[in-house]
């Protein structure tokens, strides 16, 4: 293996790439059944029990905090007042909503940020398709956008 010859050391590295390439694409093409899968998750809550309980947990604290907001603020759509609340999401009346949220390190203290500062009045509720029509009418996502599109 200890080629001197620099282009020989290139092909033999290049095909030992190819290689395990072949291999690693030929195993992740294998069809996975409904039973691999049901397998697959049973052995993992026989081995990591608790870590799986702990993931889930924080999960539904995570989800329990967002339901809160939510009903906090009214628990229905602010425009059409759709009330499913899988659909519906935490909007910046003003925008500007990217901003704040780079300020946190991670979604759950974003969220625990906005149930203690949900009663100022910069927060709304709507469903998703209002919230993607209304960025599409302030051009809230895509600024660098031509008018004329």
């Amino acid at each position: 293996m200890a080629f001197k010859d620099p282009i020989r050391r290139k092909e033999y590295q290049h095909q030992r790439y190819l290689d395990r390439k072949a291999g690693i694409l030929a195993k992740n093409r294998e069809p996975q059944t409904r039973e691999k899968r049901n397998e697959w998750h049973r052995l993992r809550r026989q081995e990591n029990g608790d870590e799986v309980r702990a993931y889930h947990n924080e999960w539904r604290k995570k989800n329990a905090i967002r339901v809160r907001i939510i009903q906090a603020l009214g628990g229905t759509c602010a425009r059409c007042g759709f009330d499913d609340i899988r659909a519906l999401q935490v909007d910046h009346i003003n925008g500007g909503g990217m901003k704040e949220r780079q300020m946190f390190k991670n979604g759950y203290q974003y969220e625990k940020y906005v149930l203690e500062h949900v009663t100022e009045g910069t927060y709304q509720v709507l469903c998703a398709n209002c919230n993607w029509i209304k960025r599409d009418e302030e051009q809230e996502l895509f600024k660098y956008r031509k008018a004329s599109d």
